[in-house]
């Protein structure tokens, strides 16, 4: 992990709001599928306005936990094990806890800002680990991975941390595992209508095949979305947001747009998402592209074609049959001169038939003539 990437990240996205809290404070109505949260699917129903008012203070994120100090008095010590995040309704977390491999307990305090993520874990004799870090979503949502660089216990002590919902092994997050961790309460979110991950079970699920779009739940034993997916009907997974129907489709809200699989309030016109979902307009391009209704486009088009503006595109010069020859458009089906292509001249008395120097149809070429 690099540190210096971490540390920029986190202050570049720290320093505002970010799209995902957008979603948060769109009202009800026709944004109701954003308001039930940016992982949530709502139900299309004609009371599906008053379902949500029953949401907790905060809610429990539970992920497994490594740092590994780099540099310092406290070189190559590690912190590892489990994180308990209770975070409020402002990101605020005033409880939590670092529960170590070794039965250690640790409390934490921190606050989560969109992706951004600062946290400081008090450990023994009074000494403290500073945390700060970015997430792959919204911390909020306790999904995917978090990382970054932190100082302490020791002045001079650096190094790298990562959190996920799936195990870490030496520093690595096990990307084919499927479990979660288990203590603790990971609800998934502020928002109601997000599905909680799985977490592992006592006993091992019976062979289910699940077919190509949903995929085993260890806690239910049942077929469901990969995450962030969840289900609407019985043979689609909708991305986070989306409003469910009646008849098992799915869509984002009017003034929406899909973007990282979230739907995502649309930008304005001549503005496009970037990365992280914020919306950009372009306004200078590089060499042998052009500004195209906001974006950089080639304008490497052949010598028969020409670049529509309004299209984005490169077009043919010419009409069907013809090509652009000597900046004329010439039917090159016919033309002695240009048969076939641009300055393909036939023999001296021989026509251009289809596109082709030939007789006609049981003639050859003989001295110069077709006989």
């Amino acid at each position: 992990m690099d540190s210096n990437r971490f540390d920029n990240i986190s202050r570049a996205i720290a320093a505002r709001t970010t799209r995902r809290d957008a979603i948060r404070q769109v009202g009800a109505g026709g944004m109701l599928a954003a308001a039930a949260g940016a992982l949530g699917i709502s139900r299309l129903t004609a009371s599906a306005q008053d379902d949500d008012d029953d949401t907790s203070d905060a809610d429990m994120c539970t992920l497994y936990f490594y740092a590994e100090t780099a540099i310092g008095p406290d070189k190559s010590e590690i912190y590892e094990g489990e994180i308990d995040l209770e975070i409020g309704d402002d990101g605020e977390i005033d409880a939590g806890l670092l529960r170590t491999n070794d039965g250690d307990e640790f409390e934490l305090v921190g606050q989560a800002t969109g992706r951004a993520i600062d946290l400081r874990i008090t450990l023994k004799k009074g000494r403290y680990l500073t945390l700060t870090g970015t997430a792959q979503r919204d911390v909020d949502r306790c999904r995917g991975e978090m990382e970054g660089t932190f100082g302490g216990p020791q002045r001079g002590d650096m190094g790298t941390w990562i959190a996920s919902k799936k195990p870490i092994t030496d520093g690595e997050v096990d990307e084919n595992a499927t479990l979660t961790p288990t203590s603790g309460n990971s609800s998934g979110g502020n928002d109601s209508g997000g599905s909680e991950e799985p977490t592992s079970t006592p006993t091992p699920c019976p062979e289910i095949d699940c077919g190509g779009t949903f995929v085993l739940n260890p806690e239910t034993c049942g077929c469901d979305c990969p995450s962030p997916y969840d289900k609407c009907g019985e043979t689609t997974c909708c991305f986070g947001g989306s409003v469910c129907y009646d008849d098992g489709s799915c869509s984002c809200p009017d003034g929406m747009e899909a973007c990282n699989e979230i739907c995502t309030p649309s930008c304005q016109s001549g503005e496009y998402f970037d990365s992280n979902c914020e919306c950009y307009a372009q306004t200078s391009c590089g060499e042998g592209e052009t500004l195209c209704n906001g974006a950089c486009v080639s304008l490497s088009c052949a010598s028969n074609q020409l670049f529509d503006q309004n299209a984005c595109m490169c077009v043919n010069r010419c009409g069907s049959g013809e090509d652009y020859c000597g900046g004329v458009c010439i039917d090159v089906i016919n033309d002695e001169s240009n048969c076939g292509y641009c300055g393909n001249t036939c023999p001296a008395n021989m026509p251009c038939i289809a596109g082709t120097c030939k007789c006609p149809g049981g003639q050859n070429y003989v001295d110069g003539e077709c006989k």
